[in-house]
């Protein structure tokens, strides 16, 4: 028996490795997620000197990796205050609160170079387990947002009464409680399991620092996970299937051998996704399901309304901005404005999370009448949001009635 819900997983580039994983219902594109090499050095600790520091932007040039094809990528943006005095290798300060050029520190990336943009880095380093997070200079056990509000805090008492986690702070680590940790609320072999990653994370951390004092600059030092790696994209892609349709089981389907050899080596039992490789005799998946056209629909700079009305959708280095136009339908009968941006914002943001747009977005609705059709229409706004398994908040209208969203970039 077929599922109802399926995750089509492909590859769009061959010669970039980019592989796209797309969440279909009835055949329609939801949710989709690329995974590109930019992303490959997300969450690496290397070993940086010290170019410059600009004070008035509170900020450190670092040059973390010597192997870029591009100079310019071998250098990242540190802020001054992620660092823990504990990864300040200098020779020559003895305040370690206190940077200046050449000192040796070890870094890790938190967020890839994107077009002019340095890779971002941090000072505080962290390294992730199944079910836990572990970091140095943030101290603190905190939890994922994508828990339930009252679960969440049930998590955090459970594990700030267990002395392993407690005892933490003294040693200068904060803990994050991961989405995959919500059995431990009521499985003690899962909180044991969680107890003894916690502990094995907190002596990886200390021969990572140690390892680090050994080795010059530019050396790699620990590989982290890709941004968003293959299993938490998978996962979050079902995940937004769940919202759209919570009942039965997911399938994924995908008619490339090698990315059916990757699926096949993760855990995905335990999140209901059943695999099935595409049958050779029926063509490429991605040709039979439609995803490629799908896809340059949903690239296109406009996308039309079933209304008649449409979006145009631009991008620029600091924000995203969506226009909405009544087209065709303007010349119907009666005020249908707050339809129209009804349907606009349903699209809009379906548009966002295909497009897997981040940072700030703003959505230039038609202006409306009445400040009662603005409140409905964010009340659709937030539900849209909701549904995003990238966490996606509505911020407000602005005085031109511009709608400003921001999705989480990390």
């Amino acid at each position: 028996m077929t599922a109802s819900k399926q995750i089509l997983i492909s590859r769009v580039k061959e010669d970039e490795s980019r592989i796209r994983i797309s969440s279909m219902l009835d055949k329609e594109l939801e949710y989709d997620l690329t995974i590109s090499p930019s992303d490959s050095i997300v969450g690496n600790i290397y070993v940086g000197r010290v170019e410059n520091i600009i004070d008035n932007l509170g900020a450190a040039f670092v040059r973390f990796k010597n192997d870029a094809p591009d100079a310019r990528d071998n250098t990242g943006y540190l802020p001054l205050k992620d660092i823990d005095p504990n990864v300040v290798y200098s020779s020559h300060n003895d305040n370690k609160s206190m940077l200046r050029g050449g000192d040796l520190i070890l870094v890790q990336v938190s967020k890839a170079p994107i077009k002019t943009k340095q890779a971002v880095l941090s000072g505080c380093i962290s390294i992730s387990g199944k079910y836990t997070v572990l970091s140095l200079g943030r101290k603190g056990i905190g939890c994922s947002r994508k828990i339930d509000k009252k679960l969440r805090r049930e998590l955090i008492a459970r594990f700030s009464h267990d002395f392993t986690f407690r005892s933490l702070a003294d040693q200068g680590y904060g803990c994050l409680i991961r989405t995959r940790a919500a059995d431990c609320i009521s499985n003690d072999d899962a909180f044991a399991e969680a107890r003894r990653e916690i502990m094995e994370q907190v002596a990886a951390l200390e021969e990572i620092i140690d390892s680090g004092r050994m080795r010059t600059a530019g050396s790699l030092i620990y590989e982290g996970s890709a941004g968003r790696d293959l299993l938490e994209a998978i996962v979050s892609s079902a995940g937004c299937l769940d919202t759209l349709s919570p009942e039965g089981r997911c399938e994924l389907i995908s008619s490339d051998r090698e990315l059916m050899g990757m699926v096949c080596s993760l855990d995905l039992e335990e999140y209901n996704i059943d695999i099935r490789p595409f049958e050779k005799s029926l063509g490429k998946a991605e040709l039979v399901f439609g995803l490629l056209g799908k896809l340059e629909h949903c690239s296109s700079k406009k996308v039309w309304l079933g209304s008649g009305g449409y979006l145009v959708i631009e991008s620029t280095e600091a924000m995203h901005v969506i226009d909405v136009n009544s087209g065709s339908s303007g010349a119907l009968k009666g005020n249908l404005f707050l339809n129209i941006n009804i349907e606009a914002a349903i699209e809009a943001i379906r548009q966002i999370r295909v497009r897997g747009f981040k940072g700030m977005i703003l959505i230039d609705f038609i202006n409306m009448a009445s400040r009662e059709e603005y409140v409905e229409l964010e009340k659709v706004i937030k539900r849209e949001c909701k549904a995003d398994p990238v966490k996606c908040t509505f911020i407000d209208f602005t005085g031109l009635g511009i709608a400003e969203l921001v999705r989480r970039k990390s």
